[in-house]
Parts: C-alpha cells; structure tokens; sequence
C-alpha cells in the first residue's frame, strides 16, 4: 500500500517483518522527519533522537526503525490498535505505560515494554530461522529497485548497496547476526531468553 521508494524506513519494515510486508507494523518515515511534529515530538520518550528525512537510507535510519519496531512490537504483545498510540496516533507513550501499570499491576517502565516488544520479535525471528529463513529472504521485490517513471518521485529508486548496508546496520542493532539474520546467543541471553539460541543453533 505504502511504496517504500518514498519512505525507505517502511521498506526495511517490509523486508525484515516476521510474518512478511505490513504497511501497519513499519513505522512511517513521515511520522519522525519533522522535528515540529505531533508523531515526532511524541516519539522522544521511545528514545527517538533526531529527525530523518523519510528517502534517507542510512545507519541513522535502520537504527530507528529497529528502535521503533520495538515499540510496534509491544504494541501488538499488549493488544493495542496501531491506530492509537503515539506517534502513530494521539495517545502519549506514558499514557500507554500507565495503562499497562494499571491493567496489569506491574511496575513497568517505557523501557520495559520496549524489551517486552524486542524480546517477542526475537521469538518470531527464533521460530522463522527454525522454519529456514535467512538473510536471502529479508529482502524487497526487484522492481522496488528499479526508479518510480511518473509521478513527484518519478526517477527515484532505492539503491541495492544502500538497502543491503541498512539491513547490516539493522542487524548488528538488533544483536542478530549480519550473515543468517538469526539472533545471536548473546541477545537472546540479554532478552531473557537464551533458551531460544538453541533452536538457532541446531536450524
């Protein structure tokens, strides 16, 4: 629905999503491009640091895109709407911990549910390796390559080099290795979880 040509964040979404391309799980590069911004302003407490404009295929953006996976992540292991939460939508990230506190009675912080969202894409990546995924399949269709003909984008394409080097950059934020794209034993131990490493290992 949403072409990463013009919101390159959405295509490293697309490409690494564990249950394949979802314009609702990726975070838009639009929501954190404008530093005056609701959805931007709104994504400081996740631990957004600046702005990036949405065609910018970085480190810089691969590293957010992981950052907010995250919180994409917990949002879907609460059971929000996507359609809710800042910066998505209007409902402030504290809010969202409160309601958690409050739901639940545990004593979670921001940075708790970011682990809670981190720690279950690890699981669905654990369970993808198992199943014979690779690096090889965290990528777009060929014509995402290939440059928009019309349009206010016509000419614009997304470079290969610079997809592949951000899909490093995203791996190495993760804890996962660059190679099989599998979570490493050392993340998974930091997550909780070192048990999963095992079903890496032996895929």
């Amino acid at each position: 629905m949403h072409d990463p040509r013009g919101k390159v964040g959405v295509g490293l979404g697309y490409a690494v999503n564990e249950a394949g391309a979802d314009h609702l799980t990726a975070f838009h590069d639009t929501m954190v491009a404008n530093p005056e911004s609701v959805s931007y302003r709104s994504a400081l407490p996740l631990g957004v640091k600046k702005p990036l404009p949405p065609r910018e295929l970085s480190r810089d953006k691969a590293e957010l895109y992981g950052l907010l996976e995250n919180w994409s992540s917990a949002e879907k292991a609460i059971g929000l709407c996507y359609f809710g939460p800042a910066p998505r939508s209007f409902i402030p990230v504290d809010d969202v911990v409160s309601a958690v506190r409050a739901a639940s009675g545990w004593d979670v912080t921001v940075t708790d549910l970011l682990r809670i969202g981190e720690r279950a894409t690890n699981l669905a990546r654990v369970f993808n390796i198992r199943e014979g995924f690779s690096r090889q399949d965290d990528t777009l269709p060929e014509r995402l390559f290939q440059p928009l003909e019309t349009g206010a984008l016509a000419g614009v394409g997304i470079s290969r080099e610079d997809f592949e080097a951000a899909m490093t950059a995203l791996y190495e934020f993760k804890g996962w290795d660059p190679v099989t794209a599998a979570p490493t034993r050392a993340r998974l131990e930091a997550l909780g979880i070192g048990w999963a490493a095992e079903l890496v290992e032996t895929a």
